[in-house]
């Protein structure tokens, strides 16, 4: 069973590291990343999320509103992606498209997501856009 989690990096962080802890082998999705503050330093950002790569049940959930952030961060969404991608693998990492709360299409919701993961190798994209969901949720029978 996949568990989406959402909550906020910061205070709460602890708790989702105790919680990692007591529970190490059920698969957690943190839900938008854990909205952590990509706008204010992406490097910042990309290693407050990283450090969590140490659980390997923790799942992260790549959405618009991490993916609006990064970009406007443009070339430094770099400085975000690629200790995350490092500590987690693309493997643990899943795009989602967050209807029907997003306002956008879900044509406009994948043009965003591709426009910034355009610098990913293709494997990687592969993985975030189909292979990680799949494997996180198999009895949706995504092939």
């Amino acid at each position: 069973m996949t568990v989406c989690l959402q909550m906020r990096l910061g205070p709460a962080t602890a708790q989702l590291h105790a919680l990692l802890d007591r529970f190490p082998t059920v698969r957690v999705l943190l839900d938008h990343m854990g909205y952590p503050d990509i706008a204010a330093s992406p490097t910042a950002a990309g290693e407050e999320v990283a450090k969590l790569a140490v659980h390997p049940g923790l799942h992260r959930k790549l959405t618009h509103r991490n993916l609006e952030r990064l970009a406007d961060a443009g070339t430094e969404a770099a400085a975000f992606l690629d200790p995350v991608l490092a500590a987690f693998g693309a493997e643990r990492i899943a795009w989602g498209s967050n209807l029907p709360a997003a306002e956008q299409s879900m044509p406009e919701l994948v043009a965003l997501a591709q426009d910034v993961l355009a610098e990913v190798p293709e494997p990687d994209r592969r993985e975030l856009f189909a292979g990680t969901a799949r494997r996180l949720y198999p009895s949706l029978g995504l092939g």
